[in-house]
């Protein structure tokens, strides 16, 4: 159902393209494909920084952080700690509470 979704998204250009990027980091991450998916994922957040949408900003450095997190991989703190200071800062207190409990101790 989600690939469906992914080839019906039509929207102005670059909204289109994060749109899209995002869905396909969903895709990804489903399929068990998680690094596929944390590189998604922050690509996603970089472009949505970018374009002014601080929340899908903030959600898409948590998925990429758990992605990670999930791996192994290093980066991940950094993505967890950038979408918890990011979620703080825009008062969305879930996403921050969530990102928090996601950083190991």
């Amino acid at each position: 159902m989600a690939r469906a979704l992914l080839d019906r998204v039509t929207a102005p250009a670059r909204l289109a393209e994060l749109g899209r990027m995002t869905l396909q980091a969903v895709i990804e991450e489903g399929e068990g494909r998680l690094e596929a998916a944390g590189t998604l994922y922050g690509r996603a957040a970089e472009g949505w920084g970018s374009f002014g949408a601080p929340p899908l900003d903030a959600r898409c450095l948590f998925d990429q952080g758990r992605c990670l997190l999930q791996l192994g991989d290093h980066g991940a703190m950094a993505a967890l700690a950038q979408a918890r200071d990011r979620a703080a800062s825009l008062g969305a207190r879930g996403l921050e509470v969530e990102a928090a409990a996601a950083e190991p101790a």
